[in-house]
């Protein structure tokens, strides 16, 4: 499965739930000395030591629980139950924690953070890996992946595993597609019981702070600090819930926000700037030489979008996907025109997967529409549905 696949597979999931698949009960983190739960048992400790003073420090444990009492004293300093820590930004875990889904524990080994060091580890990778462009820097991640499946089938990291990163913007990066390494996400299957080396590369801003990586191993998802003390706060708030642009007959204007509420959750969205006709064609050629080209009679149309999420308070660590929403243009012929398959200049609006609450994310977005037509306006679907209630509608001309 190539990475495009694989997005679009998690982003089809998150559009429906308006959220890029974070958040859960418990994150299955084992700590790092987990082979304490697997020494010998209380009487094999009675049966090899038998001096009277040694004993006691060995049948302690197994009379007070033994497997989960000295893990619990590892992570204290964390000031956390064993069961919250990494559960949220506000609270993440460190290296060599391992974290627990159903098939898969992956333990973060090391965090390449110099800008220098992991642009070579990437240039190094592969010839066709690109160079960070400027204001952006590349983080190498190394982690060890087990199948720890207990119906002892075979799993592939590919396919279990996801991680981003994040940090103060409250945007949630991907690993982007032109930064390969020999180790990639291992992406071959594991046996049962065995632990692969991996590695995966990523990209951010350089003024990124707080910063954290993100381990989505189903069920769980596990937040781990990559800053020193890196914590995020919840944060949510309302939209001033205007409804200018409810309707084609009084669309919004060019840089005006526009707010859609749905499932509780407010979403509000910027149209900065639009470019047409030639100068769009270029740009977009520029892309994808492949890609399409605009129809006979038709222009293509780039709009620079921005979004903001602000979130709901009782789940802070649900991040809003810009995948959930859709854009079309519309006319006097009141026909909706869907957008061609191309690629709009970066930073696109679907390249970035997810924004959590209080975040906000820019892009470019390519349209198509008919010259013919005329009173052209985006149509902005808020939200996976038709429901007039997530629509907006903006004048462009």
């Amino acid at each position: 499965m190539n990475i495009r696949s694989k997005m679009s597979v998690g982003f089809i999931v998150c559009a429906f739930a308006l959220a890029a698949c974070s958040g859960s009960a418990s994150i299955g983190l084992t700590p790092t000395d987990a082979p304490v739960s697997e020494e010998a048992p209380a009487e094999e400790a009675n049966t090899e030591e038998a001096p009277a003073e040694e004993a006691p420090a060995e049948e302690a444990p197994a009379e007070e629980a033994p497997a989960e009492e000295a893990p619990a004293a590892d992570v204290s300093a964390e000031a956390a139950p064993i069961g919250e820590l990494g559960a949220s930004r506000s609270n993440p875990f460190t290296l060599d924690i391992p974290v627990s889904g159903s098939s898969l524990t992956i333990t973060v080994t090391e965090i390449v953070s110099d800008a220098d060091a992991a642009a070579k580890i990437v240039q190094d990778g592969f010839t066709t890996n690109g160079k960070a462009p400027e204001g952006f820097q590349y983080h190498v991640v190394r982690y060890t992946a087990t199948n720890s499946a207990t119906d002892k089938a075979p799993s592939n990291p590919w396919l279990n595993l996801t991680m981003y990163m994040t940090g103060s913007s409250l945007n949630k990066y991907a690993k982007p597609e032109d930064a390969w390494l020999p180790q990639t996400e291992c992406r071959e299957e594991i046996a049962a019981g065995v632990t692969v080396p991996c590695e995966v590369a990523f990209l951010i801003p350089i003024d990124e702070t707080n910063r954290m990586l993100i381990i989505e191993t189903y069920p769980n998802t596990a937040f781990l600090a990559i800053d020193e003390g890196a914590a995020i706060s919840a944060y949510a708030s309302t939209s001033a819930k205007s409804t200018s642009g409810s309707d084609t007959a009084s669309p919004a204007a060019i840089g005006e926000t526009v707010d859609i509420t749905y499932d509780g959750v407010d979403i509000s969205y910027t149209v900065n700037e639009i470019i047409r006709g030639d100068d769009a064609a270029t740009r977009v050629a520029a892309e994808c030489e492949t890609c399409d080209k605009p129809a006979a009679g038709q222009e293509f149309i780039l709009a620079n979008i921005t979004v903001i999420h602000y979130g709901d308070i009782k789940t802070p660590d649900i991040a809003f996907s810009p995948y959930a929403a859709t854009f079309k243009t519309v006319g006097g012929m009141l026909v909706e025109y869907e957008g061609p398959s191309a690629y709009a200049p970066q930073p696109r609006f679907g390249s970035q997967p997810a924004v959590y609450a209080g975040g906000t994310f820019t892009g470019w977005v390519v349209l198509s529409a008919p010259l013919a037509e005329t009173g052209r306006q985006i149509v902005i679907y808020g939200a996976p549905s038709s429901d007039a209630a997530v629509k907006r509608y903006i004048a462009i001309e």
